[in-house]
C-alpha cells in the first residue's frame, strides 16, 4: 500500500475561476470574500486538530509525526 502524497495545486486556469466565482458569490467584495477564505481555513485547522487527537499513531501511520515535522520546518 502507498501513502498519498500531498494534493497538487490547481491548474492556474482553473484556481482562477475558482477564485472569480467566490468573489462573485460576494457581489465583488473582496474583503468578504477574504475573510470567510480565512474563516473556513481556522473551522479547517479545527477540524484537522480534532481529528489528531481521535486517531491514534498507528493507525495513521506516522502522519501526525510528519505534519509536525513539516509545521517545525515551515515555522
Amino acid at each position: 500500500m502507498t501513502m498519498a502524497s500531498a494534493p497538487s495545486p490547481a491548474p492556474d486556469g482553473e484556481a482562477l475561476s475558482e477564485a472569480e466565482a467566490l468573489i462573485r458569490n460576494f457581489d465583488g467584495d473582496l474583503r468578504s470574500a477574504i475573510d470567510a477564505l480565512i474563516s473556513r481555513q481556522h473551522e479547517l485547522n479545527y477540524e484537522l486538530a480534532m481529528a489528531l487527537a481521535a486517531v491514534s499513531h498507528g493507525f495513521s501511520r506516522g502522519w501526525h509525526l510528519r505534519q509536525a515535522n513539516d509545521v517545525e520546518t515551515q515555522g
